[in-house]
């Protein structure tokens, strides 16, 4: 039987058993979710358990905010009004919440939730509970859900349930690979929960390892509807929340699964087993509904979990039908996402500045290579006026009782007036060394299992520490959960051969490192570097010493600064990265920041809104030795502003920027005598608009649909992922793309060449991996610029002695590449969907309203190092298309190609092998289908690509689509280059005819003019443009306008577009005060400025006059401008910040362009002094 009659028939099934209550009012049941009021606008309507289960049995639906339950907004009042709107609470445990420590602040949160619940349930609340088992090592998500039901007698075990005799292999869902499953048929009849129940099929495993069913003890007051069966056991669960099926826990035999009980007048039910296994994917296409009904098809054993689920809530809502107390929950109509149509900053006050607190990291005792004690620095610590000290002891020197004393030492030592935290320094396989800290350290395994439970014979257990060397660091990090750790050598990190931007899980960078107060690596350029290349880390300190007596000298040569004590604690034990932390942590050798804040750094509206670009700053600085300088760097792009203190004590400063591009600032502060403090980062940005990484410092995410991971060399993506409206997806995963059964063309990308030399070059299971690295040009907003530079080999992972990619180490160079060189460029531009509201009112659908699809521009270059006769169909192969209709196989190749036009033809279904090839046309295009969501390959003018048919030997079904370059038998001589410039569209939707889906890609290609038919005098291909300022160069993806005299002005006819047309303005300067003014939004867009370009987009929907170029220009180059004219208060005067970051008072000359809107012909002449700011009042001259 298939799943979708399962779920009519049990519904149906349901609908014939009413309710046992009569009352008028339907009885409400909540889901716990982060930001429940704005989900709840769509989930209203399109949450799959609610439409297919609830609302046709009679229920109500309804959703209440986690962080009043679970989080930090818990307070026992308002936590008990949440819970009364509702007869029934299902309360799914917390299972990657990343609940890293539970102190005092944790346990109240804890203490009110549970008195919340408690006295809901006394007045006739009921609450499902779905019991799940932690997912990060370490991390203590299960200990705090205990915290808040242990009151009602049950527990979670750090065990998992599996009975390996009555267990069977299924994928989940039909995207996924089959994994394990158990079943029993041991329930309890007479219960009205078991009504009809007959058997439950359960999950071996949720995330990775982790136990799919967590072990629960409850007390007597519990009845036990269905455990396992006599051979079902429950097994220990490791630190790292994997299931050890060689040590038996708890129960031998039969463990509870389901348990229920009465407390006060409410009920309880207690279900082992993840959420999305009960209502997250009722009924999904794709979810295979294991456990809710489908159980083991193969075997004809159906599962019985989604009908004992909904015999739950009926039995759960009896107890509250009389209540008019319970069950208030209201659906009260929602409109649509309204903006202001302008916003100012100017009465937003900054935080106060504070002397804060100061410690020290790198300290050794007896325990290692040092002297004294741990009480002994602690006593030195306070003499020398610090909060806190960081031990590193080196690890070659310790055990793990030592490390287990060091952490006990440093506990009990602790108060609320100094903090001492344990930590370790240890060598990785590449001779770095590195320190690592918190609570949560442990000491090394010798050996590990390998990820994955792809431990075996032939791929056996991996060393981790051999007393010297801690090999795939990466596994330790997990292993300690984590926890802050940096990088003390990247000097012999590049003399490896291994680079920083292939690094990954690492959260603090010191920028400077003494050893007993001798600077032993400088590293300031390397934090600049990680700030460029998107790291969500802190600076820190680190300086190691030997002995208490040494503490005085380490604090006055280089300290770790932040607001307070309670902060800095919690960044010293904070796991991963973050946009910025509250501690705001800086490090210092002799000045004090105490405030470095922005007002708007993340501009969290749509462009429509006028003054949303607006960004003040300030700082505040001391030293009792005078200031000499602060220095803002935009990570190693530059410095934007510099002020001279010339001796001030106290010195501070306010300032503007635009959001013009992303822009990551820290400080440089250098007092009198040389010494320097580095600031925090602070990040000027909108994520909606922005590269940006996941907060482990791991993967690449951008809001136009990006990820890809630099620990593994993956190619930059090629296209977008799909962002139109969305159907319904497979939750209850962390995944950056949407898990769905959709017919998905994809893209995979190839970084090797065939040559007769050398055949298919480089391999990596072979030669080794072609190390890629990524430099962003420009970050943010419209236009995203990102350069890959490819050549070196690095060692492969997955080896005998290295793990997957994230668990290993940096990857080192293990060979050149003997063949060649590449560079690579993406443009990602920003698409239609309205991310703020999709994301920050969490209404994916109303944002995608207008999304037509998304559109990537590619250039490269490759270049031969050594003479070759290219071989093979596709020398050069850029990438291939895989995947298609449902069964994996398109049906019809949509082609433009070089002989005759757009064709459409059939592919074979199977059976000989069968193979094409030809040329694409410039211009031309090449796709498959039909699918739901497909990328479409756009060959630009000027490249000669060709494209391959490729079956399956075995089955004769076309498996690959590939794209590249070359022919075979074309020679290559050293130094010789091959270019390539491509676009790749992402669509979806509705599916198209043949004729309908020819006609759109010939459209698509024409409105971007790609195939530069400027060239060849067609006047209407792509937009139409004329300028009146300026000249027209191109209009081949980009509408590129070279600027006159740093302004351009130009007129462009409607035309329609998938994304806003993408325009450069070549000439323009990066003084701060490039800017777009059109007629679909006159005013003033500050517009990101790379290589002498302005990068923008704009709709040309219904057409638009556009003006971009500078707004203002200085004679003097090196000033930067800052025009404030939106983001103020009303009645204030426009005005013009001016900078001069020179040791010498210049007397400037500004001007603005001629046709510059507004302000067009304008003139200042500024006295501007060295090293500060001033302000000019400007007013509109036309």
């Amino acid at each position: 039987m298939k799943t979708g009659n399962l779920i009519g028939l049990l519904a149906a099934a349901l609908i014939a058993l009413p309710l046992a209550t009569c009352a008028a009012k339907a009885p409400v049941v909540g889901f716990i979710i982060v930001d429940a009021d704005k989900y709840f606008a769509e989930e209203q309507r399109y949450n799959p358990f609610a439409k297919r289960v609830l609302e046709p049995n009679g229920f109500g639906f309804g959703l209440a905010e986690w962080m009043q339950f679970w989080g930090d907004q818990a307070n026992e009042n308002a936590t008990l009004d949440l819970l009364r709107k509702f007869n029934v609470m299902v309360v799914d445990t917390p299972f990657d919440n990343s609940f890293t420590e539970i102190g005092p602040a944790k346990q109240r949160s804890a203490a009110a939730a549970r008195k919340a619940l408690e006295q809901y349930l006394q007045e006739g609340g009921s609450a499902l509970l779905i019991l799940q088992a932690v997912r990060y090592p370490g991390d203590k998500d299960q200990d705090y859900a205990n915290l808040m039901i242990e009151g009602l007698g049950v527990q979670m075990l750090h065990e998992g349930v599996f009975d390996s005799k009555r267990s069977f292999k299924s994928p989940i869902a039909s995207i996924f690979p089959p994994e394990g499953f158990c079943w029993t048929e041991n329930v309890t009849k007479g219960h009205p929960v078991t009504e009809g129940v007959s058997r439950l099929c359960l999950p071996q495993y949720h995330n990775g390892n982790t136990p799919g069913v967590v072990g629960m003890k409850v007390s007597p007051e519990w009845q036990v509807l269905v455990r396992g069966e006599e051979s079902a056991q429950s097994y220990v669960v490791t630190r790292e929340h994997v299931t050890d099926y060689n040590q038996v826990g708890t129960y031998k035999s039969a463990p509870p699964i389901v348990a229920v009980r009465a407390f006060g007048k409410g009920r309880v039910m207690a279900f082992s087993v993840p959420a999305r296994s009960v209502s997250t994917n009722y009924g999904v296409a794709g979810w295979n509904m294991i456990v809710e009904t489908a159980g083991n098809a193969e075997a004809k054993l159906p599962s019985d979990g989604g009908r004992m689920t909904l015999n739950a809530l009926k039995w759960l809502a009896e107890t509250s039908r009389d209540n008019p107390d319970l069950g208030t929950f209201k659906t009260d109509p929602v409109g649509r996402v309204q903006f202001p149509k302008s916003i100012e900053f100017d009465k937003y006050e900054f935080p106060a500045p504070a002397k804060g607190v100061r410690g020290i990291l790198g300290a050794k005792t007896a325990l290692s290579d040092g002297a004294g004690s741990v009480e002994e620095y602690v006593a030195s610590s306070k003499a020398a006026g610090l909060s806190f000290i960081v031990f590193n002891e080196s690890l070659e020197k310790m055990a793990a009782e030592k490390l287990e004393q060091l952490k006990a030492e440093c506990k009990r030592l602790s108060t609320d007036s100094f903090y001492a935290c344990p930590g370790v320094e240890f060598t990785d396989d590449l001779g770095n060394r590195w320190a690592i800290w918190g609570e949560r350290v442990i000491f090394p395994q010798g050996k590990f299992k390998r990820a994955y439970g792809e431990t075996t014979a032939e791929r056996p257990e991996l060393v981790q520490w051999d007393g010297q060397v801690l090999h795939n660091p990466g596994q330790y990090w997990e292993y300690c959960a984590y926890t802050p750790n940096m990088l003390l050598t990247y000097r012999n990190l590049r003399a490896k051969n291994a680079h920083p931007a292939n690094m990954w899980w690492f959260y603090r960078l010191p920028p400077y490192v003494y050893d007993r107060g001798k600077l032993v690596e400088d590293q300031f350029s390397e934090w600049l570097y990680a700030l460029r290349d998107i790291r969500h880390i802190t600076p820190a300190s680190y300086t190691r010493i030997y002995a208490p007596s040494e503490v005085a000298a380490a604090a006055a040569t280089s300290a770790t600064g932040g607001r307070d004590l309670a902060s800095m604690r919690d960044w010293l034990n904070t796991r991963c990265g973050s946009f910025g932390h509250h501690a705001v942590p800086y490090v210092t050798g002799g000045p004090v920041i105490e405030q470095w804040a922005a007002i708007n750094s993340q501009h969290d509206v749509p462009f429509d809104v006028r003054g949303k670009q607006r960004a003040r700053l300030r700082f505040h600085v001391s030293s009792a030795d005078g200031i000499r300088e602060v220095k803002v760097h935009n990570c190693d792009y530059g410095v934007v502003r510099r002020f001279l203190a010339n001796g001030q004590t106290a010195f501070a400063q306010e300032f503007e920027l635009a959001h013009d591009r992303d822009h990551t600032l820290t400080l440089e502060v250098t007092d009198m005598k040389g010494r320097k403090a580095v600031s925090e980062k602070i990040y000027l940005f909108s994520y909606k608009m922005s590269l940006f990484r996941c907060g482990d410092n791991l993967n690449f995410l951008g809001g136009v649909g990006l990820c890809w991971h630099p620990d593994r060399n993956e190619m930059l993506n090629l296209g977008q992922m799909y962002q139109g409206t969305p159907v319904e997806s497979i939750g209850g995963y962390d995944s950056a793309a949407a898990l769905t059964k959709q017919a998905v063309l994809r893209m995979n990308a190839i970084d090797h060449i065939n040559t007769q030399e050398l055949k298919e070059y480089p391999l990596p299971w072979e030669q080794g991996i072609m190390r890629k690295i990524l430099d962003v040009k420009l970050p943010g907003n419209d236009v995203k610029i990102c350069d890959m530079d490819m050549g070196p080999l690095v060692e492969r992972y997955d080896s005998l002695t290295r793990d997957t990619p994230a668990r290993t180490s940096v990857p080192a160079v293990v060979a050149e590449n003997q063949l060649f060189s590449r560079t690579h460029r993406a443009y990602y531009l920003q698409n239609r969907t309205n991310m703020y509201i999709a994301w920050d009112y969490r209404r994916a659908r109303e944002g995608s309203e207008n999304y037509r699809g998304g559109m990537v521009w590619h250039e490269g270059k490759i270049t031969f190092k050594r003479d070759a006769t290219l071989a093979g169909s596709m020398p050069i192969m850029l990438f291939y298309f895989t995947g298609g209709a449902a069964d994996g196989t398109p049906t019809t190749l949509f082609l433009k190609d070089a002989a005759g036009g757009p064709v459409a033809s059939v592919l074979p279904k199977g059976g000989q092998p069968s193979y094409k090839q030809g040329a694409i046309a410039p211009g031309g295009y090449v796709t498959a289908g039909p699918c739901d969501v497909y990328s479409v390959f756009y060959a630009a003018s000027d490249t000669n690509f060709r494209y391959a048919l490729v079956s399956d030997p075995a089955t004769g079904r076309i498996n690959q689509l590939q794209v590249g370059l070359g022919q075979n038998g074309q020679k290559v001589t050293a130094g010789t280059e091959i270019t390539y410039r491509f676009g790749v569209a992402t669509l979806g939707g509705p599916l198209l005819t043949t004729e309908q889906s020819i006609a759109k890609f010939e459209d698509l290609g024409d409105s971007f003019g790609i195939g530069d038919t400027a060239r060849r005098g067609v006047d209407d291909h792509g937009v139409r443009a004329a300028c009146t300022t300026g000249k027209l160069v191109s209009r081949e993806m980009f509408l590129t306008v070279q600027a006159d005299r740093n302004e351009a002005q130009f007129r462009v006819e409607p035309r329609e577009t998938i994304v806003d047309l993408p325009i450069r303005v070549q000439g323009i300067e990066d003084n701060g005060c490039a800017a777009v003014y059109s007629t679909a939004r006159p005013w003033f867009r500050w517009v990101g400025v790379a290589e002498g370009s302005a990068w923008f987009q704009e709709s040309v929907d219904k057409g638009s006059e556009i003006w971009a170029g500078n707004v203002f220009v200085c004679d003097n180059k090196e000033v930067k401008l800052t025009l404030v004219r939106d983001g103020i208060a009303e009645g204030r005067q426009t005005f013009l910040e001016v900078h001069n970051p020179t040791d010498k008072a210049i007397k400037a000359t500004i001007t603005s362009p001629e046709h510059a809107p507004l302000y067009g012909g304008t003139r200042l002449i500024v006295d501007a002094p060295a090293g500060t700011s001033v302000t000019v009042p400007v007013k509109p001259v036309r």
